[in-house]
């Protein structure tokens, strides 16, 4: 059975999963899911895309036929998604993740890969992750930490994924400069100007798209309401999260908003794409962003 962690500060509530890739499942601000809501069911198949949250570290989005070349070496990365031939999110989702230090309404989850044997695979490089989740009186605050402990420079991408509940009216906002399209394999090929159902400048109803796409030039602000519950919901970014994943499936009770580093592939896309957005970080290199996320009381 898995061990559930509650953090609480005022109305919000936060329950976390550290064992489940570091995930979260559950955000509340009284008796009301701001985050879609982890059921029993999707808590027992101990994964973390059933969930409301989880980290995406070290990178964000697919590589490329799970395989890059960085500073002279080939890499091949062992598919972690179904029948994907792609490398996924990276590895701390689906990593379980130690408890380190808490209080009643902030905890820090820590994550070492020693990249040795098998666990080359999921990722070739040292490193370390710290996650912190945070409870303000008002805003969940959730900050990433990855150090480089190779004797390599190391390629390093930062995000969060989390799952928003898809109800009657839903809509969302944001600002973006690009979208990036991608072919039939799922990677991106080209970007444009985001116009027509890629157009979030005003607010619009999450039902009326369909989308799995990353935005470049993102503003590092997204407004989500709630009409039916009365409630807003305010992402704000650190400058380090560049772009934006929106994940809107067709048929399904949620929608995704993900602040993200850098774009799909990155590691593949480097020489051509100069605004890629990873970062290299050398040995014992430190990098920390953090995304927020604002609950409001609509009158």
């Amino acid at each position: 059975m898995t061990d559930i962690l509650t953090l609480t500060n005022g109305e919000l509530a936060l329950d976390l999963a550290p064992e489940i890739g570091g995930a979260i499942t559950g955000f509340r601000v009284g008796d009301v899911a701001v985050m879609r809501e982890t059921t029993p069911e999707m808590l027992a198949s101990a994964d973390a895309t059933q969930t409301a949250s989880f980290p995406l570290v070290p990178f964000s989005g697919r590589i490329d036929r799970a395989r890059f070349a960085f500073c002279g070496e080939e890499h091949r990365l062992v598919p972690n998604f179904g029948e994907s031939p792609h490398y996924l999110h990276g590895f701390g989702w689906r990593s379980a993740w130690a408890v380190g230090p808490r209080s009643e309404n902030a905890v820090t989850l820590v994550l070492d890969h020693d990249a040795q044997g098998d666990a080359a695979g999921s990722w070739p490089f040292r490193m370390r992750a710290e996650l912190t989740y945070a409870l303000e009186p008002h805003s969940l605050v959730m900050t990433l930490a990855v150090e480089n402990r190779d004797a390599r420079p190391m390629p390093c991408g930062l995000g969060f994924h989390p799952y928003f509940p898809r109800r009657p009216g839903t809509t969302l906002r944001f600002r973006a400069t690009n979208v990036w399209i991608s072919d039939e394999r799922e990677i991106p090929v080209r970007r444009e100007a985001p116009t027509g159902d890629f157009d979030f400048s005003a607010a619009k109803e999450v039902a009326s798209v369909t989308l799995d796409n990353a935005f470049s030039g993102f503003g590092g602000r997204a407004d989500i309401v709630f009409p039916d519950l009365r409630l807003a919901l305010a992402i704000s970014a650190d400058a380090a999260f560049t772009h934006c994943v929106v994940f809107v499936p067709p048929g399904k009770d949620f929608f995704c908003v993900e602040p993200v580093s850098h774009m799909p592939d990155a590691i593949n896309r480097m020489p051509e794409v100069k605004d890629h957005g990873l970062r290299i970080l050398a040995p014992n290199e430190r990098i920390v962003a953090s995304a927020r996320i604002a609950v409001e009381r609509l009158p």
